[in-house]
């Protein structure tokens, strides 16, 4: 049997550049059980409407929901199964919704549940435009990573930086989020990890874990373990684990040499951040974050206007930390209330979504009304704070000091990623003040 297995976005194609490991997790899966698997990232237009496969497979992202459905309805009445997985599916609020669009709905899965899938697909058990859908879910959390997932990562992430995860899960619980496994955290076994950088053939290589170095000494046994493979790495934390000397030195001994930070806010604390909140404490955060640079890291700053208690003040509060702080690149969004999270239950009982095109939810609209200032300030103070830390001054500023601190080899992601953020600036600012013109009447 043959089943498509697709990752879809759009804007400025981040699938270009990075797939998913759950897309090498499916197809490492499905070829241990005898069956042939295509894993494509792309972008709407890119889909195979004529495959000869069986059945196709979406990872749906909130955003890119729509487009999917569209082409499902096309692929059933092919006499296409249709599996819809993915984020958007995760809290199971949209169950209804996915059920007019696929045959089977996945909110979670485990190897088990994907082999009976498979079966019941061959067996036509399982059929096009099925009604009601399957629904599967992992209810006691049986999911664990494959352990031939190093025999088909270098294929999926053909031309793309590899992906791999050390862990799985997260028990932060912030509202705004809902990741795979919630509440529940999980640790990779470190000879699966060495055997799949080792497989990667590229130099560089991107660790996704929501919050790497949530266990310590874990992840210090880790980079020791890794170290010899010599990989130049890309690495999700926080600002809690940046705060540890001993942590940080593990870090550049396994070969990261990149940090993304989710700051979030400079005026509201963060669960995430443990017993550093910062809220106002700009001094302390920039100390931390030098002590970071000095180790020769560097880092990535990534921010959400518009939560609640936030006023337009934030907007010049990161303006000026980014001019004066040690962060070497930034990434600005407005909030998206994704319909799987607490944030999107309390803000909607409270009436303040005024948007529910999923298409929106995309970090380039804003679908609510921000409870500390308007929604036209929110949108003028995004498309303001991106244009001045994007702009090319400031980014001629900070890719000439990342190229003269570590050189092309390690300098070279972070100065083509401003570019990237410089050139999406733009995109978003068109996107935000179209929105502006048209949510007068929404919010109204």
């Amino acid at each position: 049997m043959k089943i498509d297995i697709y990752l879809l976005d759009r804007h400025f194609k981040y699938t270009k550049f990075v797939s998913t490991p759950m897309m090498s997790v499916l197809k490492a899966w499905t070829v241990s059980l005898g069956h042939e698997a295509r894993v494509t990232a792309c972008g709407e237009d890119g889909v195979d409407l004529d495959t000869d496969a069986d059945a196709v497979a979406f990872s749906v992202y909130t955003f890119m929901a729509p487009a999917i459905y569209r082409i499902s309805d096309i692929l059933r009445k092919k006499g296409k199964v249709v599996i819809l997985g993915g984020p958007h599916f995760h809290g199971g609020v949209i169950l209804e919704e996915g059920s007019a669009h696929g045959d089977v709905i996945v909110q979670s899965i485990h190897r088990g549940q994907w082999a009976k899938l498979l079966r019941d697909i061959e067996a036509e058990k399982i059929r096009p435009l099925q009604n009601p859908p399957v629904v599967v879910r992992d209810r006691d959390h049986l999911f664990r990573f494959p352990d031939n997932l190093h025999e088909v990562s270098g294929d999926v992430n053909r031309g793309r930086f590899s992906l791999v995860m050390t862990s799985l899960g997260c028990p932060n619980g912030c509202e705004f989020c809902n990741p795979f496994m919630q509440g529940k955290y999980f640790l990779r076994d470190m000879d699966d990890i060495y055997r799949e950088l080792a497989a990667v053939k590229s130099p560089y290589a991107v660790i996704c874990d929501a919050t790497f170095g949530m266990n310590r000494s874990y992840t210090i046994d880790l980079m020791k373990k890794i170290a010899p493979l010599g990989k130049l790495m890309f690495a999700q934390t926080t600002l809690h684990y940046l705060d540890d000397i001993e942590l940080l030195d593990a870090f550049m001994e396994g070969g990261v040499r990149w940090v993304s930070v989710g700051i979030e806010s400079l005026s509201l604390p963060q669960k995430k951040h443990g017993r550093n909140r910062f809220t106002r404490d700009i001094d302390r955060l920039r100390r931390i974050l030098a002590g970071v640079a000095e180790r020769g890291l560097l880092i990535q700053g990534n921010f959400m206007c518009g939560l609640d208690g936030e006023t337009p003040e934030c907007f010049d509060l990161i303006r000026d930390f980014y001019r004066q702080s040690d962060l070497n690149s930034i990434i600005v969004d407005v909030i998206a209330p994704y319909p799987t999270t607490e944030l999107f239950r309390r803000w909607n009982s409270q009436g303040r979504i005024f948007d529910f095109d999923w298409e929106h939810y995309d970090y380039h609209h804003v679908v609510y009304r921000p409870s500390h200032m308007t929604v036209e300030q929110l949108i003028d103070g995004i498309v303001d704070l991106n244009r001045d830390v994007n702009s090319v001054a400031m980014l001629v500023k900070k890719n000439l000091h990342v190229l003269g601190k570590v050189g092309p080899k390690v300098g070279w992601p972070t100065s083509m990623w401003n570019i990237f953020n410089h050139l999406g600036a733009k995109h978003k600012k068109k996107v935000l003040l179209d929105s502006k013109r048209q949510v007068g009447g929404q919010v109204n």
